[in-house]
């Protein structure tokens, strides 16, 4: 387990390639939210850096926060099906650590089967949908969360953290819930990133000589929860 949590800070951690100052950020009040991967419940998203490449909103109530992105770019489909998309909250004090959140978690064991796979009929795993390799998640990757056990969580779990992917013809719909009572807010505020990585970002041990396979997507945000 420590060595698991070890690559999975140091594969986190080693991510980030550029700095972004943080957006301040209102935080709607919104009871209604379903975690199923549709976005039902969801409009007005925001467009990160006027790119549409993808979207963001982030909600709550009295009990949860809720994060909702779309993403319309598919090569940054791609790299959700296989790296994730991280949630983090920077750690407040020297004391205390940053609270990280990850799914998908595609294993060691699954990266293994999936090369494996590849070897055997290339085409099927050409076939392959994304949505297809993010169900061969096992679970979520928690990080710094002061109640519960770091490593691999299940995607059945009693903390109350969920979070799930649809795909249409043009956009992956991600959703994901974390309960308050798991964080540190502080004045109604909350500091949090959300990160899409790409292949490289998420690869551990391995140099690579293409420094723009090193980028990763972060958006930085100092939210402020709007009370009902």
């Amino acid at each position: 387990m420590k060595r698991f949590v070890a690559l999975c800070l140091l594969s986190l951690t080693c991510s980030y390639s550029f700095s972004q100052k943080k957006q301040d950020y209102s935080i709607a009040y919104k009871n209604d939210v379903t975690i199923d991967g549709k976005h039902l419940e969801w409009n007005d998203l925001a467009n990160v850096d006027d790119a549409g490449k993808w979207y963001y909103k982030v909600a709550h109530d009295k009990t949860n926060l809720y994060v909702a992105i779309r993403i319309q770019d598919s090569m940054m489909q791609n790299a959700v099906a296989t790296e994730g998309i991280m949630v983090k909250f920077p750690a407040e004090s020297k004391k205390t650590k940053d609270r990280i959140f990850v799914y998908p978690y595609l294993d060691k064991e699954v990266k293994r089967a999936l090369r494996q796979a590849a070897i055997e009929d290339p085409i099927a795993i050409v076939k392959s949908s994304n949505i297809d390799l993010i169900h061969r998640s096992r679970g979520f990757v928690v990080l710094g969360f002061p109640t519960i056990i770091e490593g691999l969580l299940s995607l059945q779990n009693n903390y109350g953290l969920k979070a799930m992917i649809g795909t249409d013809d043009d956009a992956m719909y991600y959703e994901a819930v974390i309960p308050k009572d798991l964080l540190a807010i502080r004045d109604d505020v909350v500091a949090l990133e959300l990160q899409i990585n790409d292949f490289a970002a998420m690869s551990v041990g391995k140099k690579r000589k293409d420094k723009h396979l090193k980028t990763t997507t972060v958006l930085r945000l100092q939210g402020r929860l709007i009370q009902e």
